[in-house]
């Protein structure tokens, strides 16, 4: 290159930095204005005409004459309902707006707990308020409930202790009380809501409980976790497997030699391992300890995940079950002992466990997100050497699901829920599970205060491919057929974190939202050639949806009267290049009706189109790859009308275009769209 056109290129490209700055600025928008721009949109509904006041609960916990002072109080104050916090000063300017508005839509509500500016909160968890006081420094409470739990309800109290924060003692006796108060208000009213708005504005709330010195608190209540009693009940564990006999050993080995519950049994069922792998099973199940009991069923048949599970729930006889991977290792000889003093409760459906990657180190599920694109796995690829948002990954958490990858539930409760659905053969089958058992009015719990290693999916395979993708999307669409008031929505994921990507850590909504950014798709069918020769494997991707805008909105893969076209999500980014240079756009390729694909394609013969798009902000790429110049554009957000394309399949990727050179590059992900 002359040193004319390189210095031509140095002043376009930085032309080129200057605007992509521009752009991550024009489109950042903070926690703050999108937390505002919720409120603003709530407040405008009608509100409650009714009284609120405001308690402190440093001084209601200041001495035994101040707590006696608050409870006469209460009989002569015209509120019915009172906001303890900690700080009065730290509540939003509409705390009290927020509050009726919230109470004209739960008139029946007598106990309910806001979100925080620094910790956006799930709808009621009991077993997440067991492992700590998530709850926080703000509790709205019914008058009547609150006198009748103040005067039954023994605090420390002292004369002599100083305020909160001038000694560590101090602050103890204070955290004890304000816990004591909350799992006292919830074992009396049972029935507990969420007002999901950061009413309270604590920028870095501090989160207590999980200490031992806390754990006196938690007895004695309806929620309480069920140790053992005198005799353990019998836990049936059932393990799908087929010609993975190495896998299979670690599995069952380990299951053995480390796990402290005292009476199981075991089941392998086989659905067709050839012969050889077969007499090295039966090998292994003679060698095994007599006084654990041990089946193995040879019964060749298609992989059914489902169907297969439930057969082995038939042949099971504890009185609970537990389905476990042939592709997981225990680690924790505590592990099924905190599983089961969860799964005792009479409220409690699925309980699950944290799956860490080979590595030991590195999440692979902390619980399952029910999120716009669908269900995903809380905090995967995640370092378990960190804590997150509020000690998420170690404690007990309740979650809408949790991984069949292992998953434990009363025998009795399976049964009558009806298993497993065969019509989920593959995907999603213990989301479906979980969404029955939780429509059903149970709780699922994650244990993520204990832990297995999951070599996932070695069974039976990864989800690439088209075909694969296609089943995995069907399944999916199987999935909230069956529970369409769940789309869209997970309980124990706060409406203000991010929901429109998969996103599996805690971050606020303000870093994507689908509606903002959506824009309108113009297809250009590309005339020329597109040589094989511009495929390039710097180039990583992927579409996050693609299908029709109906099914966006509305989870409904039906004619909508408001909704038309198709949308089709997705990122991008390539790796050892400047990503500000290229002029991006989604390359769409026709499928002949003929046309077998199995597996990911980059032929570029047939009809060929190019969308161009706006790159979008993706704060996520931004911070996941230090190592990649310029990623925080790697977002496509686009529509296409009826009638922009023939009709037909069509293969999804991206085409590159160097703007400051004539490089082109190209590469198709394995994501189809059907245009009717």
């Amino acid at each position: 290159m002359s040193m004319l056109k390189k210095a031509v290129q140095n002043v376009l490209v930085a032309q080129y930095h200057r605007e992509y700055e521009a752009a991550v600025r024009a489109q950042s928008v903070s926690e703050a204005e999108f937390q505002a721009w919720r409120m603003t949109e709530y407040l405008e509904g009608t509100s409650a005409d009714i009284n609120v006041g405001v308690m402190s609960l440093h001084t209601l916990f200041a001495t035994k004459a101040a707590l006696d002072a608050a409870i006469k109080s209460l009989q002569d104050t015209e509120s019915s309902y009172l906001l303890l916090v900690e700080k009065p000063e730290l509540l939003h300017k509409n705390a009290i707006k927020l509050i009726r508005r919230f109470l004209f839509e739960k008139p029946y509500a007598k106990l309910a707990y806001p979100d925080e500016a620094g910790w956006l909160k799930p709808d009621f968890s009991p077993d997440t308020l067991l492992s700590q006081c998530y709850f926080g420094r703000a509790v709205l409470v019914e008058r009547e409930l609150l006198a009748t739990v103040l005067q039954d309800t023994t605090f420390e109290l002292t004369e002599n202790l100083s305020a909160p924060e001038q000694s560590e003692e101090a602050k103890l006796h204070f955290q004890r009380n304000v816990y004591r108060l909350i799992l006292s208000l919830v074992n009396e009213a049972i029935l507990v809501e969420h007002i999901p708005y950061p009413i309270y504005l604590e920028e870095q709330p501090e989160d207590f409980g999980r200490e031992e010195h806390f754990s006196d608190l938690k007895k004695d209540l309806w929620f309480s976790d069920i140790p053992m009693g005198d005799k353990a009940e019998k836990v049936s564990i059932i393990i799908l497997s087929k010609d993975n006999p190495r896998l299979l050993s670690r599995c069952v080995h380990s299951l053995m030699e480390l796990t402290d519950y005292p009476n199981l049994e075991v089941i392998v069922l086989d659905n067709g391992s050839s012969p050889e792998n077969k007499a090295i099973i039966e090998k292994m199940v003679s060698q095994q300890a007599k006084e654990i009991a041990f089946r193995y069923e040879h019964r060749p048949q298609a992989f059914n995940f489902s169907a297969l599970c439930n057969q082995g729930a038939q042949m099971a006889t504890g009185e609970y079950v537990l389905f476990l991977n042939d592709d997981t290792e225990v680690v924790d000889r505590t592990w099924l002992t905190k599983m089961m003093e969860k799964a005792r409760k009479d409220y409690v459906g699925a309980v699950g466990i944290k799956l860490l990657y080979p590595d030991e180190e590195t999440i692979q599920h902390a619980g399952v997100n029910n999120i716009h694109l669908g269900p995903c796995h809380k905090l995967q690829t995640q370092k378990d050497t960190e804590s997150y948002y509020f000690g998420w990954n170690r404690q007990a958490v309740n979650t809408l699901a949790t991984t069949g990858a292992c998953l434990l539930m009363k025998k009795a409760l399976f049964d009558e829920v009806g298993g497993f659905s065969e019509d989920l053969a593959v995907a999603f089958n213990d989301v479906e599970l979980c969404f029955r058992l939780y429509e059903k009015g149970y709780r699922n719990v994650t244990c993520n205060h204990t832990h297995m290693l999951h070599y996932e999916s070695v069974s039976r395979g990864s989800d690439e491919g088209i075909v694969k993708l296609r089943r995995l999307h069907g399944e999916r669409d199987k999935l909230y057929a069956a529970h369409p008031g769940l789309w869209n929505r997970d309980p124990y994921h706060n409406p203000g974190f991010v929901k429109d990507i998969m996103e599996w850590q805690f971050r606020p909504g303000n870093r994507y939202q689908a509606g903002e950014v959506m824009e309108k798709g113009i297809p250009v069918e590309i005339t020329g050639q597109v040589p094989e020769s511009w495929h390039n494997d710097v180039l990583y991707h992927g579409i996050e949806f693609a299908g029709s805008r109906a099914l966006w909105e509305t989870g409904k893969n039906e004619k909508s009267e408001c909704y038309f076209g198709y949308y089709i999500q997705g990122w991008f980014y390539a790796v050892q290049v400047d990503n500000s240079r290229y002029k991006i756009s989604l390359l769409m390729r026709k499928l002949s009706e003929d046309e077998e694909i199995t597996k990911k394609v980059q032929r570029t013969d047939g009809p060929l189109y190019q969308v161009p798009f706006t790159r979008r902000l993706r704060p996520d790429y931004q911070e996941n790859l230090p190592y990649i110049q310029y990623p925080a554009l790697s977002g496509m957000s686009v529509t296409l009308d009826e009638g922009a394309l023939p009709p037909g399949e069509y293969l999804l990727g991206y085409l590159w275009e160097d703007r400051a050179s004539r490089q082109k590059m190209y590469d198709f992900t394995a994501e189809t769209i059907v245009i009717s």
